[in-house]
């Protein structure tokens, strides 16, 4: 695996190389094989790179109608509250792109059970790896593109430090409760191997306490030590950390 760390002034230049890499994996993918998996996160900053994915300089150059477009994690709320990441996505990217509705893979919040909506898409996106010939029933799915992003408390995905859900090894997806102090507790999230098993992984990091917490994973990694799950992350090919040292385009 290759790891990159690279930093930027603002969110504003992050995002925008950010967006750079996106098309360049994402081509390179759907050249290969005639589709591309793309994998979203929540959270305030990938609205920056998801404006730039749907705006003039980008959006032209992406294969909208070759991408598949799931997500990590979700919270436990419906399509239209604030806390939504698919609303936030559908927001800021999906409802200004091309892409056809069939090939968005929403995390159903409409269950009684958190259980419930983890079950089924972890049955969801089995079905969609079989249907492209990319899947035995002895590993894990193996996404193009995730897009990350990284807590002040360490999290990615909705995989947070001392919860047991970071040590899965069987399960793809999982519900999971998020600590105390987070708005949305009740959630599903993508587990770690599926993380991992990804050929590509970004990161987009904004702010001060996120970039010196990378700073001590870093130095951890080099001793052999895990403090938090976004530690924890090795994809198949590619790690690449983007980080915008102040959260403000000033």
């Amino acid at each position: 695996m290759e790891t990159t760390v690279k930093r930027f002034k603002n969110i504003e230049s992050c995002s925008k190389a950010g967006a750079q890499w996106f098309v360049k994996t994402a081509l390179r993918a759907a050249e290969e094989k005639g589709w591309c998996s793309v994998v979203l996160s929540g959270g305030r900053t990938p609205k920056a790179l998801f404006a730039h994915l749907s705006g003039r300089e980008f959006s032209g150059k992406i294969p909208w109608d070759l991408l598949h477009i799931f997500w990590t994690d979700e919270r436990w709320v419906g399509v239209t509250d604030p806390e939504s990441n698919f609303n936030m996505a559908r927001t800021h990217l999906l409802s200004k792109v091309p892409l056809p509705d069939s090939h968005i893979h929403p995390i159903r919040t409409t269950f009684t059970r958190t259980k419930d909506g983890a079950d089924f898409y972890e049955k969801e996106i089995r079905t969609f790896f079989i249907s492209q010939g990319r899947h035995r029933d002895d590993r894990f799915p193996q996404f193009d593109i995730m897009l990350l992003g990284m807590g002040t408390d360490g999290h990615t995905a909705s995989l947070f430090q001392g919860d047991c859900a970071v040590d899965e090894r069987k399960r793809w997806v999982l519900p999971v409760k998020a600590p105390g102090g987070y708005r949305v507790t009740d959630r599903i999230t993508m587990t770690m191997p599926v993380i991992n098993n990804a050929t590509h992984a970004l990161f987009l990091l904004s702010g001060r306490e996120k970039t010196e917490l990378l700073e001590t994973i870093l130095r951890r990694k080099k001793a052999q030590t895990t403090p938090c799950p976004a530690s924890l992350v090795h994809p198949r090919k590619e790690l690449v950390w983007f980080v915008a040292e102040s959260s403000s385009d000033a």
